[in-house]
């Protein structure tokens, strides 16, 4: 019946983000199968990285940008994929690698993350690669809720990219937003929905993102009411 179903169309076509996603899920099979599995797709999905790095290197060595080609030779992988595969997922559908300098930081915020701050150059990957990267692993944790601070100007530009490449893809994480001004009415129930959809963003491991002035307004807000969330 199931190959009479495929071929009547109404069984979906298996892929390539199937296979992605199996790295980190596979609760469907026994437990020796799971890993047997995982470990092979972990190994094509490194060939799969390593294919568009190839591609990388024909580009640059065509357009004789020896600075970029250089730096493309240099990046070599630091971190075990098996113990971060949502990375090389992410690696795989983002066709990028992640540099030695970028593990580095994500992995000193995440052993210190209790008022971490570290001051990053533009052009590092902060938001196209560090953030994503962070996202993931505090989401996989589920220890406290990941938030995302943009500044508002790029808002509308950091939800859309967020979206492509966090929930519109294999890892399927939850993006959520709390939009408050303080001219907004706090009541009993507004505090409610407030705590509901907090709730909701933590259990399903997923992300918020905010402005500064989204959350300092609804910290003022409390404070003039008298109200704690």
């Amino acid at each position: 019946r199931d190959c009479f179903d495929f071929f009547a169309g109404s069984m979906r076509k298996f892929v390539a983000s199937d296979l992605l996603q199996m790295i980190y899920c596979t609760t469907s099979m026994p437990r020796c199968e799971a890993r047997e599995i995982q470990l092979q797709i972990n190994d094509w999905a490194l060939l799969c990285v390593f294919e568009d790095k190839i591609h990388r290197l024909e580009r640059f060595s065509e357009q004789r940008k020896k600075e970029e080609l250089v730096r493309e030779l240099e990046c070599t992988r630091i971190w075990n994929p098996r113990q971060y595969p949502r990375w090389l997922a992410f690696e795989v559908e983002q066709q990028l690698q992640i540099r030695p300098n970028q593990f580095k930081t994500v992995d000193q915020l995440l052993k210190k993350p209790r008022g971490s701050v570290i001051q990053l150059n533009m052009g590092s990957g902060k938001t196209r690669v560090m953030v994503p990267m962070l996202v993931l692993e505090l989401c996989r944790q589920r220890r406290k809720l990941a938030r995302i601070n943009v500044l508002p100007s790029i808002l509308q530009e950091a939800l859309q990219f967020y979206q492509q490449t966090l929930v519109a893809s294999v890892q399927h994480t939850k993006l959520f937003t709390l939009p408050f001004v303080r001219d907004n009415l706090l009541d009993d129930f507004t505090v409610k929905v407030l705590n509901e959809e907090v709730r909701r963003c933590h259990m399903h491991g997923g992300c918020l993102i905010v402005t500064p002035q989204h959350r300092n307004s609804l910290l003022l807000k409390q404070h003039e009411i008298g109200v704690k969330l």
